[in-house]
């Protein structure tokens, strides 16, 4: 019982942690069409 309980707190907490990983490396590596890394100021 005690094995069994200590497997699936690991894997619940691998369980969790994996999104929120995965999460900030997209927002890294995403680019949004048409919005520019220097802001345009017209007069």
């Amino acid at each position: 019982m005690n094995a069994l309980f200590k497997l699936l707190l690991i894997g619940l907490t691998f369980a969790l942690a994996a999104p929120v990983a995965a999460q900030v490396r997209i927002k890294d590596i995403v680019t949004v069409e048409g919005v520019r890394s220097n802001q345009l100021v017209g007069y």
